[in-house]
């Protein structure tokens, strides 16, 4: 298994950094106070370790203000948009062109099914 880096966050890192991208720059409690305010009631320390491990990753910063950290993102809603698409086309086609293609193409697309149960053989009497 690979190690996350900054260019590829699971969920709850990307929920911390979106609080971020709103507050601009935030101490732990607002980042907090504004993941339970959007439904993601978490725990103050589950917040603190998960911007820990932003700051490891170099996606965001911290400044000691008075007996708190502040943090901020430093990288854009934007720059990690691309990262996410580059991933993407990476892993689910051939390039940008095949993606663009893809999301243009009208027709639907079913969602993909287990395939249909095997008939029994039948039984020779």
């Amino acid at each position: 298994m690979t190690s996350r880096s900054g260019s590829e966050l699971p969920q709850l890192e990307l929920d911390c950094l979106a609080a971020l991208w709103a507050l601009e720059r935030a101490p732990v409690a607002d980042v907090h106070a504004r993941l339970a305010a959007r439904g993601r009631p978490l725990a103050y320390t589950t917040v603190l370790t998960v911007l820990d491990r932003l700051l490891r990753k170099q996606v965001v910063t911290r400044a000691r203000q008075g007996r708190a950290y502040v943090y901020s993102p430093l990288i854009t809603r934007d720059q990690m948009r691309a990262r996410a698409i580059e991933r993407l086309v990476h892993n689910y086609f051939e390039d940008h062109d095949d993606l663009r293609r893809h999301l243009l193409d009208p027709r639907p697309r079913p969602l993909v099914t287990a395939p249909p149960p095997e008939p029994e053989p039948a039984l020779l009497d």
